[in-house]
């Protein structure tokens, strides 16, 4: 049996999340809702606790605690202190290699610990109310945008008066202009899609010309010369083809926004 400590998800290189497929049994309104127990709120900070502890021994480092005091905030890190604790104590089966309380004890931690900040949700309520006109930010607010997958609502082509059809797309680093754009406003967004169009439209083109510009036969030097290019073109197919996925992708996901 192995523990493996996965009880987060990486969004993305600098973001991760604690929610998981029940994601309503860990949110704001489960910890504050009127009706809501001291045993269902036990509950809510261990889940809470153990995501931050696989986090940190994913990373294997020691965090620095600050957290508020006399809120939900102040119970998380209290109870992450005291399982970080434990696990430091148990030198032989500790998931901090080379650390223990003693470490502790004689200040021998690292300089570069992560600092961990833990805040309440209370402190700035009006900040979720706030719908910037970034990317992703429309993307989360208009369209269905989870777990860095979004679900657009189009027409069927094939049926454009009465019929919808819906897509899902995947929105990750691994996606350049996502990762160049998601933090930009959206009529940025727009004339950098026409851009990213454009620049195919003129790959597109040369690729043809060069096909339909092959030499005769007796033009030996020529022919080799725009074989070569040929050759070079048909290379970076595989890398046109991705970018023309991406764009219509994109051109799908801006359409849904405007509609």
């Amino acid at each position: 049996v192995y523990d493996q400590y996965v009880n987060f998800i990486s969004l993305e290189d600098d973001m991760f999340t604690l929610k998981h497929q029940k994601s309503d049994t860990l949110s704001y309104y489960a910890i504050n809702r009127g009706d809501v127990k001291d045993s269902d709120i036990d509950l809510l900070m261990d889940s809470i606790v153990d995501s931050l502890f696989s986090v940190f021994v994913n990373l294997g480092q020691v965090p620095i605690i600050r957290c508020q005091r006399g809120n939900a905030a102040e119970s998380v890190g209290e109870r992450l202190d005291k399982k970080l604790r434990e696990n430091l104590r148990d030198t032989r089966n500790s998931f901090f290699t080379g650390l223990s309380t003693d470490s502790f004890a004689a200040g021998q931690l690292s300089f570069q610990r992560p600092l961990l900040v833990i805040v309440d949700r209370n402190v700035d309520l009006a900040t979720p109310l706030h719908h910037t006109w970034t990317y992703q930010a429309l993307a989360h607010d208009v369209l269905n945008l989870s777990l860095n997958r979004v679900t657009v609502t189009e027409q069927d082509a094939a049926h454009p008066t009465n019929r919808t059809k819906t897509k899902e797309y995947d929105l990750s680093n691994l996606d350049s202009f996502w990762r160049a754009h998601k933090g930009s406003a959206f009529p940025d967004v727009a004339a950098a899609v026409e851009t990213e169009l454009e620049e195919y439209k003129k790959a597109e083109t040369h690729i043809k010309g060069l096909k339909s510009n092959l030499p005769d036969e007796d033009a030996i030097d020529l022919l080799s010369d725009n074989t070569a290019k040929l050759t070079s073109a048909i290379t970076s197919l595989p890398e046109l083809i991705k970018k023309k996925a991406d764009i219509d992708k994109h051109m799908s996901i801006a359409m849904g926004l405007l509609s």
